[in-house]
Order: structure tokens, then C-alpha cells, then sequence
């Protein structure tokens, strides 16, 4: 566990631990906070969980001296306590996330998790729907709190949030397969499977529809997929962007992996920022911003518009 919680920490820092204090609540309900206070194992590791990380930011420290207080700043208490790169939200910002965008299918069913959880004769069961209710909250609590907000700061929860619906649909599951009316009906009960097919087929078209079909976007924005999409086609051969500029207004991370790898297939592609645009340039763009600024600026023309994403040779 305590090997876990290091890698945890050197991987994310201190959102590895923010699943601590729900450990520390659970071990209060269960009565069990002295016996784990006088359990030698406790200590041990401790020091297995701290010795690698005091090491590590000691020796770096030496190695670049002011590494500590960069940490502090971008990953504790400054992201914490003050908004960085205008990520600025209010308090209900994740909560208004997971109903509207994140989890709108689900958000119902995690109530009737939780009761079947806290109701359920198994004391196992009780207590891991009661530390992972304990874990959600206040994971939840703490990020909302913070100045800075990002959508996927709510990532975490979602393993969490998987159990807890399991455990009501497994419920309905189990009471559809042992049901006698059911039994005496059909030679053969299919009724649980088919009910978990209704269940599953609206999430899982969602994933086609946005993968493969490109009918939902992101942030309100259909369109927000269609330069990936496009991009993979030219890795597959079905356009060409040699000597083509990618231009795109933003943070564009997600589309640098394809074109990394089109310039190994020795295809001569490159971003290119929008106000670098001049006369003989070939860029293709989705984006409404990037377009409306080379209709003002530039005299050009549309080479070809394909999968929303237009080609355009800047003249002027």
C-alpha cells in the first residue's frame, strides 16, 4: 500500500493523496484507529512512503536549487490558492460538470448505489460503499475548493462512481435472474443480459457517435474532433498535407502527436500560428476563429474543404 502511495505522489504529485483522508475517516468508523496506531506495520510504512521522496526532493533541490518552492507554487498551494492560466471556476463548477457533460447518464443511479450499498446485509459491502461515499465527497469538496479548475480534475472519481452503480445494477441483475415469474415464463432467462444491453447501449453509442461518426464534440463544439479526424486520414494516405501548415487557435497538444508522426513518414507538415500567415502559405484549419481571420487579413483561396477542415493558399 505504502509503495502504492509513493508512486502515486511521484506520479501526481499531491492529488495521489487526496484519497487519504476517506482511509483515515473509515478507520475512525470502524473503531479501529488504535489498533492501526500501535500496528509496528503502520511505521514501517511510513518510512518505506516517505524515505524515496525526501531523497528525491533533497537531491534535486542540490541539482536545481528553487525546484522545491516550483513544486509548492504549480502543484500545491499556488494552483490551489490562486487561479492559474485563467482556469477560474466557481465552487459547483465539477458537480454542474458531472450532471450536464461528464456523467449525465449515470448521476441517477449513483443514489440508488449508495442505498443498496449502506442497506446491504454484508458488512463488506456496507463498509466499501461507506468509505468510497466518504472518498467521493470529499475528494469532490477539496477540488472545488481550489481556485484553479479543470475538467478532468474530476477524472478520479470515476472508478469510484463505477462501483457504486454497479452495485444497483448488479441488484436489478440478480433480482431479474432469480426471479420465479421470469423463470416460469421463459425456458430460458435472457432477461438479465437484455437488460443489461438497454442499459449499456445509449453510453456506448455516445462512444461511437463522438470516435467514429464525430456527431458530439466537446465544450458545446461539434466540430471540436474534426482536425484529429482529419489528421489520422492523412496518415493513412487518404490526404496529402505535404508542404501544408497546421494552423490551430489554442491549446493544440492533441493534435501534435499525428503530426510528429506524418514528419517521420517524411511528410513536410508544421504548425504554424495564425498571425504568422503570409503570402504563399498552404494551411488547412477547422476553426471558425482561424478562418474568419484569413477572410479579413489575407486574400486567398479555398483549395479544398474536406471532413470540416478547409485548405487555403494565403495569396495576399
Amino acid at each position: 500500500f505504502f509503495i502504492a502511495l509513493c508512486l502515486a505522489l511521484f506520479a501526481k504529485s499531491i492529488a495521489g493523496l487526496l484519497f487519504v483522508p476517506a482511509l483515515f475517516l473509515e478507520t475512525l468508523f470502524q473503531k479501529k484507529l488504535f489498533n492501526v496506531l500501535k500496528n509496528k506495520y503502520l511505521y514501517i510504512g511510513v518510512a518505506v512512503f516517505f524515505l524515496p521522496i525526501l531523497t528525491y526532493y533533497i537531491a534535486r533541490e542540490n541539482l536545481n536549487p528553487g525546484y522545491i518552492q516550483a513544486v509548492l507554487e504549480n502543484e500545491l498551494l499556488g494552483r490551489y490558492t490562486t487561479v492559474i492560466e485563467a482556469h477560474k471556476e466557481d465552487f459547483w463548477y465539477y458537480l454542474q460538470n458531472l450532471k450536464n457533460y461528464q456523467y449525465p447518464y449515470w448521476i441517477l443511479l449513483l443514489p440508488c448505489g449508495l442505498a443498496v450499498g449502506l442497506l446491504h446485509l454484508d458488512l463488506k459491502i456496507k463498509r466499501l460503499t461507506r468509505f468510497l461515499a466518504l472518498a467521493c465527497l470529499l475528494y469532490i469538496i477539496i477540488i472545488s475548493k481550489g481556485e484553479t479548475k479543470l475538467e478532468w480534475y474530476v477524472a478520479p472519481l470515476f472508478p469510484f462512481f463505477a462501483m457504486i452503480t454497479g452495485m444497483f445494477l448488479h441488484l436489478i441483475f440478480d433480482l431479474i435472474k432469480k426471479s420465479d415469474l421470469v423463470k416460469g415464463i421463459l425456458s430460458l432467462n435472457v432477461l438479465p443480459y437484455l437488460f443489461l444491453f438497454l442499459v449499456f447501449i445509449i453510453p456506448y453509442h455516445s462512444i461511437l457517435e463522438k470516435n467514429y461518426m464525430r456527431e458530439i464534440g466537446l465544450w458545446n463544439n461539434k466540430h471540436f474532433y474534426d482536425m484529429g479526424h482529419y489528421l489520422k486520414m492523412a496518415l493513412k494516405g487518404k490526404v496529402n498535407l505535404n508542404e501544408k501548415y497546421f494552423v490551430y487557435d489554442g491549446y493544440d497538444v492533441q493534435f501534435r502527436l499525428y503530426v510528429y508522426m506524418l514528419q517521420d513518414k517524411g511528410v513536410k507538415v508544421a504548425k504554424k500560428d495564425w498571425w504568422q500567415l503570409g503570402k504563399g502559405d498552404v494551411v488547412f484549419t477547422g476553426q471558425a476563429s482561424v478562418r474568419n481571420h484569413i477572410a479579413t487579413y489575407h486574400q486567398y483561396k479555398v483549395i479544398d474543404s474536406i471532413a470540416g477542415i478547409n485548405t487555403y493558399e494565403i495569396l495576399e
